[in-house]
């Protein structure tokens, strides 16, 4: 019987306009992360056109790289569970 452990990351902050998933099985590969812009709607304009939240990009890339930070440790270490190299998590030429 083969069991495969898959781990699900996500960060998701209902005060921003985006979150962040991917999921880490141990492989030795570097984490795709997937950003996606949410409909934060915080109000209407008097012609009934939603107004969204302002994208604060310098937020974006600081959340995006802790986000990455974590995967990239959560991916290692289920990488040497499954009797990986785990450096290989590091670089996108990693098979």
């Amino acid at each position: 019987m083969d069991i495969t452990k898959k781990i699900t990351l996500e960060y998701d902050d209902e005060n921003k306009p985006y979150k962040f998933q991917t999921v880490l099985v141990g492989d030795g590969t570097t984490p795709v992360v997937m950003a996606m812009g949410t409909n934060n709607i915080i109000g209407y304009n008097d012609d009934g056109s939603p107004i969204f939240k302002d994208l604060d990009e310098d937020q974006l890339r600081s959340d995006q790289q802790e986000f990455m930070a974590a995967a990239i440790a959560t991916q290692k270490q289920l990488t040497e569970n499954n009797g990986l190299d785990p450096e290989t998590v590091n670089t996108k030429e990693a098979k």
